[in-house]
């Protein structure tokens, strides 16, 4: 279900956010006086509208990486899970523009994906040989006629 793990991504994104303290980075004094000498305890969050323009490609870019991050980690989750190379693929297509990822990031979590998905067919590529093999050589004792 696709919902589902739209709303995984969301609270990992969130808890990530929360945890890490990316957004503690754009709060500010509040300038307003306490009753203690005038000395100020509070701050207050800025919002985004609010930071200067180098401040606003710093806080973009750090919610970027905990998004590329946990992206990554929920679409090979996917994999993991059974959902399938193109569901996953799908996934992170749909949410990496939703949340306004950088091609060059979306375009690694798709080569990560893809590789994954070479790597699987590898490793069936070999099984199934390995299996040809044997029956050939099962096939070839069973028609060698007995003296």
């Amino acid at each position: 279900d696709e919902d589902f793990w739209d709303q995984a991504l969301f609270q990992c994104v969130s808890e990530s956010l929360t945890k890490s303290g990316v957004m503690m980075n754009f709060e500010r004094p509040d300038n307003r006086n306490d009753s203690n000498d005038g000395r100020t305890f509070t701050k207050r969050k800025i919002r985004w509208y609010d930071l200067g323009a180098d401040e606003r490609l710093l806080a973009a870019s750090q919610v970027h990486a905990v998004v590329f991050a946990q992206l990554g980690a929920l679409s090979h989750s996917m994999v993991e899970f059974g959902c399938g190379i193109e569901r996953a693929c799908a996934f992170v297509r749909r949410l990496s523009i939703r949340h306004q990822l950088p091609l060059s990031q979306r375009a690694m979590l798709l080569q990560h994906l893809l590789q994954g998905k070479k790597k699987v067919l590898s490793k069936d590529e070999i099984n199934v040989e390995a299996s040809s093999e044997k029956e050939a050589v099962e096939k070839e004792n069973e028609t060698v006629p007995e003296d």
